[in-house]
């Protein structure tokens, strides 16, 4: 009796914490750049596997509509917890592409 007990409360807890972790954004497939850097210098990338998984780690800390772009929208966001890297989030290479060209333009770096 405590083995079935035991085994649906296991299976419970499992259950709730895959709903959990599909809750969760996943930024596979969008675009981003880092806009701690200079914009000019980079170029958006497609988020991979890699760069998501290191994203959704204990690494970063992400935020929906934490990025302010230019044009006054906000995007999703993601700061790393140590180092100067903040990826801004974008659905498209397009919207990506524009919003990294109007940082460049008002950039203070030459």
């Amino acid at each position: 009796m405590k083995l079935k007990r035991f085994l649906a409360v296991t299976g419970a807890v499992c259950l709730l914490s895959g709903i959990a972790h599909a809750a969760e954004p996943s930024f596979e497939g969008k675009y981003t750049f880092n806009w701690l850097k200079s914009p000019g210098k980079q170029s958006c990338i497609k988020i991979d596997a890699k760069l998501a998984s290191r994203i959704a780690s204990k690494a970063f800390s992400c935020h929906q509509n934490e990025g302010k772009m230019e044009a006054g929208e906000t995007v999703p966001a993601c700061k790393a917890a140590r180092g100067n890297v903040e990826y801004l989030i974008f659905n498209t290479r397009a919207s990506c592409e524009n919003e990294r060209q109007a940082q460049d333009a008002n950039s203070e770096e030459e």
